[in-house]
This record gives structure tokens, C-alpha cells and sequence, in this order.
């Protein structure tokens, strides 16, 4: 079955910089935007071009276009829902929050296998099948970790936070591994072991330069700071 969770907030008109912003960071496709927006992103690079000019460093003018992009975006409601479609074997997979101020969604085991229990040795590593697919929106990624309760019992998510791609569209699955002292850890069909959280999706754009900043920590590595 097909489902559809959150939905788009259309009682405001058009924020056409944010949608310039957007564009200038990649979340959006140039060619996408409206007229209004297209004008908006070009005084956007002019201004950007002015400033690099005009002596300031490009580090000054990223941190400016992120706090324009932090002031400007406009929610009426607190707490933003990202529309995500969904196809579940059954309703039962579909993450949820279980509290009204819970920042990730629980996930659900899908174990089909040995009368839907799953066994996890110590310094064992497996994949839970969580009963679903999904369709993330454009400029949205998600990660996963598993729910504190499990990780006290020495369960963790193996790659921590797991990555998921906005093209990704298989199964979802979490690669978790017993690394607590409990022999063999168990969970079972239905359990809700870990959890999910969206994320947007800011690219890096690289660019070769001759040499790096100088710092007052330099190349100092791991355990350098105490």
C-alpha cells in the first residue's frame, strides 16, 4: 500500500528567497524556479561576486548566505513536516512518534524468520528488514540510530548515524551489532528498536586552492585538545 505522511504548508504565498537560496545551494534545480525566484537568486550571485570582490573572504560570504537561509525560513508551525511517501507491507512498519515532542520516528522490526525472533550474539552484526520503503522529498535525507533503550542493553546502529539517500529507493533496512555484555541480545517481530530523523541536504562545494588558512590548532590531530 501506498502512504503518504505530513503534508505541504500552502496558506503562505511563495517565499521566492528562500527558493533563491535554495537553488544557490543546490537544493533546488535552477531551472525549476518561478520568474520571481530566478530574479531573486541573480541579485543573490550578484551580491555574493560583489562582496568577493570587495575583499571579503568566501568563508564570510557562506557564513552570511547560511544565516540568510537560518533567518528566512518561514513556518507557521514549529514543528515542520516533511511529506514522505511510504509502501508498507502493513500499517504496523510505519514509523511513528510516540510523545508529542519526540525528535525521531521508532522503527519497527520485520523478522520473519525463526518464529520472529532474532538472536544477536555478542560481537555479532546484522540487517533488520524494517518493513518499508521510501520516497524522501528533494534537498531531505535521513539518518538512523537506535532508540536508547536498546542501546543501553548494547545495541547499536553499526554505522551510526546510517545515511539515507534522497534517490534511494529500496528497503529499508539497520545494520545493528550486540556489542553489550547481554548473550545473545533478542529482538522480535514487531519491536521497535530504532529510530529515524530527517535531515536536510547541504553539499559541499569543493574548490581547489593553493593552500589552507593558517590556524592557532594547525594540523594537531586526535587527542590534541586534552
Amino acid at each position: 500500500m501506498a502512504i503518504n505522511t505530513g503534508r505541504h504548508n500552502t496558506s503562505k504565498r511563495p517565499n521566492y528567497r528562500q527558493q533563491a537560496l535554495d537553488a544557490g545551494s543546490g537544493v533546488v534545480d535552477l531551472n525549476s524556479l518561478s520568474p520571481e525566484a530566478k530574479a531573486e537568486f541573480i541579485k543573490n550571485q550578484e551580491t555574493k561576486q560583489a562582496k568577493a570582490e570587495g575583499g571579503c573572504t568566501i568563508e564570510e560570504v557562506c557564513c552570511a548566505e547560511i544565516q540568510n537561509q537560518l533567518v528566512n525560513l518561514e513556518y507557521t508551525n514549529p514543528s515542520v513536516k516533511v511529506p514522505t511517501a511510504i509502501v508498507a507491507d502493513s500499517e504496523e512498519f510505519l514509523p511513528r512518534y510516540k510523545t508529542t515532542g519526540a525528535l525521531c520516528a521508532d522503527l519497527t522490526a520485520n523478522i520473519t524468520e525463526d518464529n520472529g525472533e532474532l538472536r544477536i550474539g555478542h560481537r555479532r552484526t546484522v540487517v533488520i528488514d524494517c518493513g518499508f520503503s521510501m520516497a524522501l522529498p528533494q534537498g531531505w535525507g535521513a539518518t538512523v540510530s537506535a532508540r536508547s533503550g536498546h542501546a543501553a542493553r548494547g545495541l547499536i546502529v553499526t554505522n551510526s548515524p546510517a545515511q539515507f539517500d534522497q534517490d534511494y529507493r529500496g528497503r529499508v533496512k539497520v545494520i545493528v551489532s550486540n556489542v553489550g555484555s547481554e548473550n545473545p541480545l533478542v529482538i522480535r517481530h514487531g519491536e521497535r528498536f530504532a529510530q529515524i530523523k530527517p535531515v536536510p541536504r547541504h553539499l559541499f562545494e569543493f574548490r581547489a586552492v593553493p593552500e589552507l588558512d593558517k590556524t592557532d590548532r594547525g594540523d594537531n590531530g586526535f587527542g590534541s585538545t586534552g
